[in-house]
């Protein structure tokens, strides 16, 4: 089974928030990933300031698979500004690299020492959904505005087809997840790709301890998540607030 089939798009996890103590925007975490309740892999992020970086490792079919994104994103607008992915899939090495501007990105991929580079005409990206990398999907939680609710359009670039599409985000109401001890409420946010639905559990607080891909078979839960996060402590939270200011 490939690897993009096995976790697309971005996967189960189970993530650790935890606050930085000079009060600088920032969270980490780390992500186990699992599908049809098995364990395939890890990913551990780290939110400084505008600037996600993460290393994913996997077991695809018996090949082990390392993935290091990185995205920087605008820190008023939360819109992408760069995107690096180094990866290794056995004796495969590659690298995917995006500079976003205006209606356009410069799309770079290396691969076993070969580069290719090509310049494309997109609309302005609010989101860079890569189908190998769990914790980009935490953005979507700061974009949608529960507020107004109801049935929000963004357009998201997918460096591995290399073309922007609009996915559509929903509020579908409250829901409870199993954690530990008991159970939990928290809103549920759908976000409809072009071919699956994700659905993300959001707290009060805006950390996401659970998110399902009914389709996949894929799921992932908060380790050790007793109940809602400080605000203090959720990366993205932090980012909406210093966006204000």
């Amino acid at each position: 089974m490939k690897l993009t089939t096995l976790i697309a798009p971005l996967v189960t996890m189970m993530l650790a928030v935890t606050s930085q103590a000079d009060g600088q925007v920032g969270s980490r975490g780390t992500y186990l990933i699992y599908q049809d309740g098995t364990k395939i892999g890890s990913e551990d992020y780290a939110w400084n300031d505008n600037v996600l970086e993460a290393h994913c490792v996997l077991d695809s079919s018996g090949v082990p698979v390392e993935l290091s994104p990185r995205l920087t994103v605008d820190v008023t607008t939360l819109m992408p500004v760069a995107y690096e992915l180094n990866e290794n899939r056995g004796e495969t090495q590659g690298q995917v690299s995006l500079a976003f501007t205006p209606n356009k990105v410069e799309f770079s991929r290396t691969k076993n020492g070969t580069k290719s580079t090509k310049l494309l005409k997109i609309k302005p990206a609010d989101l860079v959904i890569d189908n190998e990398s769990c914790s980009l999907f935490l953005l979507v939680v700061d974009r949608y505005d529960f507020q107004a609710g109801g049935e929000q359009d963004f357009t998201v670039f997918d460096p591995q087809s290399r073309r922007a599409y609009v996915a559509h985000a929903k509020f579908r109401g409250l829901g409870t997840i199993d954690i530990h001890g008991g159970t939990a409420r928290t809103r549920r946010l759908t976000l409809i790709l072009e071919d699956v639905a994700v659905d993300l559990y959001v707290d009060a607080a805006g950390a996401v301890p659970q998110i399902s891909i009914p389709l996949r078979k894929v799921e992932a839960r908060l380790n050790g998540y007793t109940g809602c996060a400080s605000a203090e402590t959720a990366g993205l939270v932090q980012l909406a607030v210093k966006r204000s200011n």
